[in-house]
């Protein structure tokens, strides 16, 4: 199945994917899109196209860095979902084919030959398969094809084994499908491989008659000028795909002309290899998806290794998470000298010039493992660990090339250097007789390094084939903010809790007396942390310092466990029936979990989700439900606290194709913080009287969000028109309003949008397309502007058309707009576009495209925006 997409607007994309995946698997495959006829295509492989369904999303990742993704709004959490219906095959009546298309129950039908994907002479073609597992199998409904032909009747079939022998088989690849039903009259899901009979030519398949390979090369080159800045880009990207039926090879070369030395790599360069669907193989950059609180898609730089022998499942990811950059050699960017004192040299007081390195960043490896069980895919479980850690050596001391400037103190009262702009070597000769210098080993101003230790498991159990899922995943972190010093000693643990040295941790007493509150543990009972500093460093900068609220813990266990600091977990539960897809979720971040390898990952949140999607009229219609609760309200002791309740809903019809689309949704957001009462300030004035005053901190906004949009496609002849149009709204509402004191302007604001776009394809390779865009905000009451408006305007029209000749191997499109802003601020934007696409060779594709923006503010006119484009693309 082919999906197409087309991306409206000006930002340039530089790579979209498909991630898809069959309905009621948790897992998504992707694939990559190729940019053909002004749209993106992607194929979603036939073997995820079962009665179930199939969800999808698109990500298109974009030059300016950005990324865009269909749907939307959570794309991989509600994707979209498409019907798939059973192809009628020869022979069987349409009711035949919907029994088969309602296929729903999973038959454990084992083959025996010939094995999926396996190369074999047509003499030695056997096909058995056992249903030894199959239980209450209604024989008379076993249905057996080869290559689409129905050969029930010339095969073997018996309650153990079915086989069949075919009297002659062309050389090519060739296809099995069983059809069966159990006595209850349940009809199975369809059990389908293929094989491929060797040409008769060849006695032994050789390794270079297996091998096959394909691969495409990418080049952009990108120059951009905004506000007098000019920026130049050039990307080359390769990627090379080959090997043989039982060993698959891909590798992947990215290379940005805008790579540094000064920052994380642009460039990309990894290969990857894989045994089927058991092994899998990453060297140097890849992607990898752990555990939602270890790795969750965070690149890494290194090795990844995935064995998955369905009942057993082992992956490791062991690499660099982020490279060392020893800094950069401009200006106070490396060094600065943090203080100036006076010392003695050779009997006379000098200068001390205290240095502080800066700009560095430490190389961060990292190391995760997980190890999974899979029963049948209705019990999984695995235990996740994880370890990361900053390298010290990795930054240099002496980076001689670094420049800082040095300057004066006045007050010093000695001789001083000259001031100015010193590299490292030219400050150790200026001061060479006439001062000194120090910079520390340790401790330095830029970044301290950490060290981060995650460990936790996930547990997968379904019911109904997977039509009913439950899913458990917990996590718990320790965290090392500064490991310059190393490990704190035994001695150390003595003061680590409490300031009594009194050869106990964590011993408390009731004021000065000798009454113990709590006893704590004796010193010579706890390990000493140097011991295991290879597996984590524990000093005075740990987080936390005790994983469990001791105190709750004797009040409620159970309570202090779940709302430990540093732990994380989920739990989620998810439905399948009747056209419903129920999901349940509740999930809580402790304040102080921490990973460094998912630094995306917000911490000091709780949450619980509950939505539904209903689907009716074959999928056409759909209907969305969801309501979501946030707060921070973890701990006992929380401070700022916040609730947030989310409710939300979202109606689509597509009738399907040429009818009328509708899709509308709707947002209310209620934000409160917990605050009943206004806070009282209190100061001193200069006559030493105490000045009072109010300050109402209290919050609890409503903010309502609306959407409506509206596809109208047309046939008239030869001509297929198309007008779409949507309607937005933003709206913030204090519901505090009435209750507060005068003198407070309220949080209320509201925003409105819409769009019109009327396209028209011709019968000739002729399209057009007409937009026509607005917006409105309207500033909150407490905004004050100089003009005194708080309402802005913005307005855009615009219009695009595209045109292909030569057999659809010239492409030429345009594009021009124009943009007018009115009220708190006026300008104009007039923009004009064009591209030209040429396929000159069959799979080689080069384009150029250009693109500006005229800005018009009062009297002014200035180019605002310039970007070129060239780009080349081959397809081998």
């Amino acid at each position: 199945m082919q999906l197409e997409a087309i991306v409206v607007g000006d930002a340039t994309v530089l790579e979209a994917r498909v991630f898809f995946r069959t309905v009621g698997h948790n897992a998504y495959h992707e694939t990559g899109m190729t940019f053909e006829g002004g749209s993106w295509r992607g194929t979603i492989s036939p073997e995820f196209l079962t009665r179930e369904g199939v969800e999808y999303a698109l990500v298109f990742r974009m030059a300016d860095g950005s990324s865009l993704a269909f749907p939307r709004e959570d794309p991989f959490g509600s994707p979209q979902r498409l019907a798939v219906e059973a192809r009628r095959e020869e022979g069987r009546s349409p009711g035949e084919a919907r029994r088969v298309a309602g296929a729903a129950l999973r038959a454990d039908v084992l083959i025996i030959g010939p094995g999926e994907g396996q190369i074999i002479p047509a003499a030695d073609v056997l096909i058995m398969a056992s249903l030894f597992n199959v239980r209450n199998v209604d024989l008379n409904s076993i249905a057996i094809f080869l290559d689409n032909r129905n050969v029930t009747a010339e095969a073997a079939v018996s309650p153990e084994i079915i086989s069949y022998v075919p009297s002659s088989l062309l050389p090519g690849r060739h296809t099995v499908r069983i059809e069966l039903s159990n006595t209850y009259g349940h009809t199975f899901r369809p059990v389908s491989w293929t094989f491929t009979v060797a040409a008769r030519s060849a006695g032994i398949v050789t390794a270079s008659d297996e091998f096959s390979y394909k691969g495409k090369i990418r080049t952009d080159m990108t120059l951009d000028r905004v506000d007098r800045r000019l920026r130049s880009i050039g990307e080359t990207v390769t990627r090379l795909e080959g090997g043989w039926p039982w060993l698959g090879l891909r590798v992947d070369v990215r290379v940005a002309s805008d790579e540094s030395k000064l920052r994380q790599p642009r460039n990309r360069y990894g290969i990857t290899a894989n045994s089927g669907d058991n092994i899998t193989v990453n060297l140097g950059d890849f992607t990898s998806v752990l555990s939602p609180y270890t790795i969750d898609g965070k690149r890494i730089r290194g090795v990844g290794i995935d064995v998955n022998l369905n009942l057993f499942r082992f992956q490791l990811v062991n690499g660099d998470l982020e490279r060392s950059i020893q800094g950069s050699p401009d200006t106070d960017k490396s060094y600065q000298v943090a203080e100036i004192r006076t010392d003695s040299l050779s009997g006379k007081l000098v200068p001390l010039y205290i240095l502080d390195r800066r700009g560095y960043t430490f190389q961060r490896k990292v190391r995760s493992y997980r190890v999974g069980l899979n029963f049948r895919n209705r019990f999984q479980f695995a235990l996740n660990f994880q370890k990361a850690k900053d390298e010290i050596p990795t930054v240099e001391k002496d980076l001689r090339g670094a420049r800082f400037t040095v300057f004066e103190d006045t007050l010093l009262g000695v001789a001083q250097i000259d001031t100015g702009v010193y590299s490292l070597d030219e400050f150790k000769t200026a001061i060479e007789g006439k001062a000194r210098y120090e910079l520390a080993a340790t401790q330095w101003g830029g970044d301290t390094p950490q060290d981060n230790v995650v460990l936790g498991f996930d547990l997968d159990v379904a019911f109904d084939d997977r039509r009913l899922t439950f899913e458990v995943d917990w996590a718990m972190s320790l965290l090392n903010r500064n490991i310059w010093d190393g490990a704190i000693t035994r001695t150390g643990l003595d003061t680590l809790l409490d300031d009594t040295k009194d050869n106990f941790m964590a011993r408390t007493y009731e004021d000065d007396s000798v009454t113990v509150v709590n006893s704590g543990f004796p010193l010579e009972d706890v390990v000493d942390p140097s011991t295991f500093e290879d597996f984590f460093v524990v000093n005075q900068y740990m987080t936390p310092l005790v994983p469990i609220d001791l105190e709750g813990y004797g009040k409620t266990p159970l309570a202090a466990i779940m709302n430990m600091p540093s732990a994380a977990y989920n739990f989620g539960m998810r439905a399948y029936y009747y056209n419903n897809t129920f999901k349940m979720r509740y999930s809580q971040i402790g304040p102080e979990f921490k990973s460094l390898a998912n630094p995306y990952l917000s911490s000091n949140l709780r949450e619980f989700t509950l939505s539904d999607r209903v689907r009716f009229i074959e999928n056409k219609m759909a209907v969305n439900f969801e309501y979501k609760h946030r707060d921070n309200a973890i701990l006992r002791d929380v401070v700022d606290e916040y609730a947030q309740n989310t409710v939300s809903g979202n109606f689509t019809l597509t009738p399907g194709l040429d009818l009328p689309s509708f899709s509308t949704n709707f947002q209310s957001v209620q934000r409160s913080n917990g605050k009943t009462e206004s806070d009282t300030l209190v100061w001193a004035t200069i006559t030493g009287e105490d000045s009072i005053s109010l300050e109402d901190r209290r919050e609890d906004t409503r903010t309502q969000n609306k959407l409506f949009s509206l596809n109208f496609p047309l046939r008239r002849g030869d001509v297929r028109y198309n007008i779409q149009g949507t309607f937005s709204s933003v709206e913030v509402v204090d519901l505090l309003e009435k209750e507060r004191d005068e003198g407070f302007s309220p949080p209320n604001s509201k925003s409105s949008s819409y769009s019109m776009t009327a396209s028209a394809k011709y019968i000739f390779p002729l399209r057009l397309a007409l937009n026509l865009s607005g917006y409105t905000y309207e500033l909150p009451s407490a905004a004050v502007t100089s003009s005194g408006k708080r309402e802005s305007k913005l307005t855009s029209v615009g219009m695009d058309a595209s045109y292909a000749t030569w057999g659809n191997r010239l492409k030429i499109q345009g594009g021009l707009s124009i943009s007018r802003a009115t009220g708190i601020s006026e300008f104009s934007y007039y923009g004009i576009k064009a591209s030209a696409e040429l396929e000159p060779l069959r799979r080689f594709v080069t384009r150029a495209a250009f693109s500006t923006k005229i800005r018009h503010v009062e009297k002014e006119v200035d180019l605002a925006t310039l970007a070129v484009k060239f780009s080349a693309n081959y397809v081998f």
